[in-house]
């Protein structure tokens, strides 16, 4: 590589750019020929390093210049084939050129060599930059060679990147020849083929040129004019120095000029030009037979320079008696311009060290001769220096600028001035003031220098109070930079240790600087955790526990929270965990956030280790062994039973069990239990025999929960911990039902917890004596009523007595009766009144009654007349089966004439399991429930009674007590999930009307029915139109496929009917069997027949006939 270090310079004047009037046309034909050239078969040669390429037209030497990376141009039209920059030799007066076609050849010329290469041109292998083109012509007895290099030149901070044009001509003839060359390069820079062209006087706008003794040591070709914007490409010709020769004459000028007619005699026309060239003249030289001349430029893309030469002379300086001499000493600078170049206003500026100041002469001030300083011309300057303390730095700057250039010419001159030893000085190494140390053998390091050395007894150290010097052997001086102190015997846990550097006098009697001294403090013990909780070992009665925690501290220091590792059964937490926490000396940890469940009979082991104090400014951390601890869990076991209560209007002790609660240590019980206080109402506690027997336990409550506290000696053993008390009323409690449900059970104030098992209690049915009377009306004088009831002195026949005969009705009266048939009686087959034995159930009473032709038929009775159990009316009319609740309905009616039944059962009690969210739950109950249990009784969270949508009204009604078949709006405060209990029914039966109807469910012991089992007679039902309330989940209606079991339902009729719902089968359901007035029975071989008589029968297929 090709190197040089030189400075920039950059002057720069602004031209406007004149265009020719031809330039179009120039540009037009140009790039018509290079079409024309590049179609044309030649072999093209080149060269590149990584920045720069030249191509090379290996029939006439020509060549074009550009970019390596990106193919950029330097000379038109890179990459592109090479023909528009020429070569020419003028030998003995004849101008022989290597353009050998193409645009007019200089005015004048011949073709070079007649046209032919004498010595090819071959790529030559080099081992520096880069390979390198070489070859050339021979003219006239001349050997000329022509060698083009990529090559790079260093200066300043740039690396500059130029391919180096060289001509060598060998006189090789027997005779002498005049010798000039003269170079053409057409100018493009990327796109622009009129490039702006400068030197070190600006911009060139017009053509002009320079003779040998006004050379500009360079020249530049622009992309952008006037101001190359950053990043821009910049081409640059070397026209003196490096391996260049000066050429006797330079010019810039428009390339259409110098092609045509760039002879050895041009004369630049001083007018502006467009499409950009330069011209190099060297010669005309003499060459003897044997002579070489040689021609050599550079060019590609670089930057300018100058250069500058310094000259410095010092007075030498010594010292004497601590002081320096002389003081101040004289500097004297000369600065010679090395440049091609004038150089004006050139000034010198001095740099001194902190400690010299000037005391004569300006340090920034104009040279003598610097106001313009010639080329290879000389300014001086002198100044006089005192050394004021001694220098921060052994180098003195002298930099030099100047107008005419951008950057500036330095040099720097070290003295040499022998050092006054500083005086003694020291500086803490270790450790720092107030720091702490875990290390028992903490050493004291100062940095300590003495120049001018010292002796054992010129150090004064003190430690706690007490002075030594180099002669204890604790202290030492070691490599006459380290001060050190070694303890002995080591230091105690807790020490605070101080120390100074007092005194210090060094061989010539400078004293130390300024005392030196410190503290620190010494901590040798790990942190230390104590104070668990829960304790170890200790037995939980509760697992409600929100944090678990341990005290956790560092006596001297503080404890480092991220070295903490916490082990709770086998799982490790750190303090990045959101789980765990350490605050205010002790660390928490929260296993609901771990999501950890504990269970009765659980153990939870801890371990804490790899904890740590914070670290220390020296020394390891001090780390505490792994602190353990294990506790336990044993929940009561706390559970009621589920229990039948027979006969109602007694009262009942109801046991509340535990499990063995021996060493427990339990004194103290808190418990209250839910209940429905309208069918158990709480009246004490027993406490025979039970656990609790020695102690005295209270008794309170509300309406709906029992409240029991206590207190004693420690409890032990196991069983019926204690007995509730319950009184069931008489009225309105049979089928009914009450949760037996823990609301809470504590022992020992909270501390045990329990883990209670609810129970359930359900009210038997008993016999009654009852009747009822059942009216039959058209109008208010044309009526008829039926009694029917039940006494236990009755028969299932007829009871002279009790039971009145029927009396036949005047014809357009409205009738009725109860049928019987008594073998005992054989002629009574109707009774107006008929009282039956109270068992066994059901109790079924069959009948016939209307008024045939007056239309419609109403019934009334009276609901609260029926004792607790299920009473039920069926009856068919126009085809539609009708199925009545008369314990919740009080009326009915029907067309002309109905045959009926009446069923009076003590259904099974069941218990349906039922879920509840917070807000609107759409709820209905698959049972018939006493009305002693209402529907906020049923619903323990619901803060409301039942809505149910009347689709006459269009209204919503506030209903208690529930029935079958309806759905019902209840608004609860919590989740919940809870048993309800009543007397079972399969089937639900609703009259709808036009729009929309709110309907529950029958049960189904599956738990659902398919909607297709929904029938509306008639079929008013508008399908698709069937719509449930996700209350526990979207908060929105849902279209289902199944009916669930408890829940209500949204359905839309298009008009009024009788929606049916079937549910469970196997309950039983009791269906009107109708038998005739008058049978005769007959028997042919094994087959049994009847025939009968009755005026209810119709001609064909009905209800009394039997198939065979």
């Amino acid at each position: 590589m090709k190197n040089a270090s030189f400075l920039l310079m950059l002057v720069v004047t602004l031209f406007a750019a004149a265009v020719f009037a031809d330039d179009a046309d120039i540009a037009e034909r140009k790039a018509a020929y290079d079409q024309l050239n590049n179609t044309e078969h030649k072999a093209i040669i080149s060269v590149h390093n990584d920045t720069i390429a030249v191509q090379l037209d290996d029939a006439d030497g020509q060549f074009n210049i550009g970019k390596w990376v990106g193919s950029t141009t330097l000379t038109y039209a890179y990459p592109s084939a090479p023909w528009s920059s020429w070569t020419c030799f003028v030998i003995d007066g004849t101008h022989y050129s290597n353009d050998f076609g193409g645009f007019p050849d200089p005015s004048g010329s011949s073709t070079l060599a007649g046209g032919a290469v004498a010595h090819p041109f071959t790529i030559i292998p080099h081992s520096g930059d880069s390979s390198y083109i070489y070859g050339g012509w021979t003219q006239s007895g001349l050997d000329i060679y022509q060698t083009l290099m990529p090559v790079y030149i260093e200066h300043d901070t740039f690396i500059d990147a130029f391919i180096f044009i060289k001509y060598n001509v060998t006189n090789t003839s027997a005779v002498s020849h005049t010798l000039g060359i003269i170079l053409q390069l057409d100018t493009m820079i990327d796109w622009n083929d009129a490039a702006e062209l400068a030197t070190i006087w600006g911009y060139s706008g017009i053509e002009e040129d320079w003779v040998y003794d006004s050379m500009p040591p360079w020249w530049f070709a622009y992309r952008d004019y006037p101001v190359p914007p950053t990043g821009t490409i910049t081409a640059m010709g070397i026209l003196d120095g490096f391996d260049a020769v000066r050429p006797n004459r330079f010019a810039v000028g428009s390339w259409p000029s110098f092609n045509s007619f760039g002879t050895w005699t041009y004369t630049v026309s001083g007018a502006p030009y467009g499409d950009s060239s330069v011209l190099y003249w060297w010669g005309i030289d003499t060459l003897a037979p044997g002579d070489t001349m040689v021609a050599a430029t550079y060019y590609g893309i670089g930057h300018p320079f100058i250069e500058g030469d310094f000259s410095l002379v010092v007075d030498d300086v010594d010292v004497a008696n601590c002081v320096y001499t002389p003081n101040p000493f004289n500097f004297f600078a000369m600065f010679t311009n090395s440049s091609a170049m004038v150089m004006d206003s050139v000034m010198i500026h001095l740099d001194l060290p902190a400690g010299l100041v000037s005391i004569s002469g300006a340090t920034d001030t104009i040279l003598t001769g610097g106001e313009h300083l010639g080329s290879f011309a000389s300014g001086v300057m002198s100044w006089d220096i005192e050394i004021v303390t001694p220098p921060a730095s052994d180098s003195i700057r002298v930099w030099v600028t100047s107008t005419s250039v951008d950057d500036t010419f330095e040099a720097w001159y070290v003295l040499s001035i022998p050092l006054i030893g500083m005086p003694p000085q020291g500086s803490l190494i270790e450790p720092t003031n107030l720091a702490w140390t875990t290390c028992d053998n903490q050493e004291i390091l100062l940095d300590f220098t003495s120049e001018n050395g010292m002796s054992d007894d010129d150090i004064t150290f003190a430690l706690n109070g007490t002075l030594i010097d180099l002669t204890d052997p604790h202290l030492s001086w070691e490599g006459d930079t380290l001060l050190r102190y070694t303890p002995s015997p080591v230091w105690s846990d807790g020490d605070t240790v101080g120390w100074s550097l007092v005194a210090a006098v060094d061989a010539v009697g400078c004293s130390l600087i300024a005392p030196v001294y410190g503290e620190f403090f010494v901590d040798l013990t790990p942190p230390v955790a104590e104070n668990e909780w829960p304790e170890d070992g200790q037995v939980l009665g509760t697992t409600d526990i929100p944090l678990i925690w341990v005290e956790l501290y560092d006596i001297l220091r503080e404890v480092d929270p991220a070295s903490i590792l916490f082990t709770i059964n086998g799982t490790i937490y750190d303090i990045t965990d959101s789980e765990l926490e350490y605050r205010n000396d002790s660390l928490f940890f929260d296993p609901v956030d771990a999501g950890m469940v504990f269970e009765d009979g659980d153990t939870v082991c801890i371990s804490i280790d790899s904890v740590t104090d914070v670290a220390p400014d020296y020394c390891d951390v001090n780390e505490m062994d792994s602190y353990e601890w294990c506790f336990y869990f044993n929940i009561i076991d706390i559970w009621m039973p589920d229990t039948q209560l027979c006969p109602p209007g007694d009262t009942f002790d109801i046991p509340v069990y535990c499990e063995d609660i021996t060493g427990l240590g339990i004194t103290q019980l808190d418990i209250t239990v839910r209940v429905i206080g309208s069918i158990l109402e709480p009246v004490g506690i027993n406490t025979a025999g039970t656990v609790t027997a020695p102690w005295a336990l209270s008794f309170g409550g509300t309406e709906n929960t029992v409240h029991i506290t206590g207190s004693g000696t420690e409890l032990t053993g196991g069983g019926v911990l204690f007995y509730l008390r319950f009184y069931v009323p008489t009225s309105g409690s049979e089928g009914a039902y009450s949760p037996l449900e823990f609301v809470d059970a504590t022992f020992n104030s909270g501390a045990l917890s329990s883990k209670p098992i609810d129970g359930f209690a359900t009210v038997c049915f008993t016999t009654h004596l009852w009747t009822n009377d059942i009216l039959f009306f058209v109008g208010e004088q044309n009526r008829k009523v039926l009694t029917f009831g039940c006494t236990p002195t009755a028969t299932d026949g007829y009871n002279p007595g009790l039971d009145i005969q029927y009396i036949p009705t005047p014809a357009g009266r409205v009738d009725g009766w109860f049928d019987i048939d008594d073998p005992l009686y054989p002629v009574i087959d109707k009774l107006n009144r008929d009282i039956r034995a109270p068992e066994p159930v059901p109790i079924v009473w069959t009948g016939y009654a209307g008024c045939p032709g007056v239309g419609e038929v109403e019934v009334l009775w009276s609901p609260g007349h029926f004792p607790d159990g299920e009473v039920t009316l069926y009856y068919t009319d126009d085809g539609v089966d009708y199925v009545i609740d008369m314990r919740h309905n009080d009326r009915c009616s029907f067309t002309d004439e109905i045959d009926f039944v009446i069923v009076y059962d003590q259904p099974e009690i069941g218990r349906v399991e039922m879920v509840v969210c917070p807000g609107w739950n759409l709820i209905s109950f698959p049972f018939i429930a006493n009305v002693g249990v209402t529907i906020p009784d049923a619903v323990p969270t619901s803060i409301t009674p039942g809505y149910w949508f009347n689709n006459e009204t269009r209204t919503y009604e506030i209903v208690y007590n529930a029935e079958p078949g309806k759905g019902y709006w209840v608004y609860c405060t919590e989740p919940d999930t809870f048993l309800v209990a009543g007397m079972l029914v399969d089937y639900a039966e609703l009259n709808v009307g036009r729009g929309w109807n709110l309907v529950g469910t029958p049960w189904e012991s599956s738990g659902t029915i398919p909607v297709s089992d929904m029938e509306v007679v008639p079929d008013v039902l508008i399908g698709s139109n069937i719509w449930g309330w996700d209350g526990c989940g979207a908060g929105a209606y849902f279209a289902p496929t199944d009916l669930a079991v408890g829940q209500g339902y949204w359905v839309l009729c298009s008009g009024t009917g009788l929606l049916s719902i079937e549910g469970d089968s196997t309950v039983t359901k009791v269906m009107p069997v109708f038998e005739p007035g008058w049978v005769l029975e007959m028997q042919l071989g094994d087959m049994p027949f009847a025939i009968g008589i009755d005026n209810r029968a119709a001609e064909g297929l009905d209800d009394y006939d039997r198939a065979v």
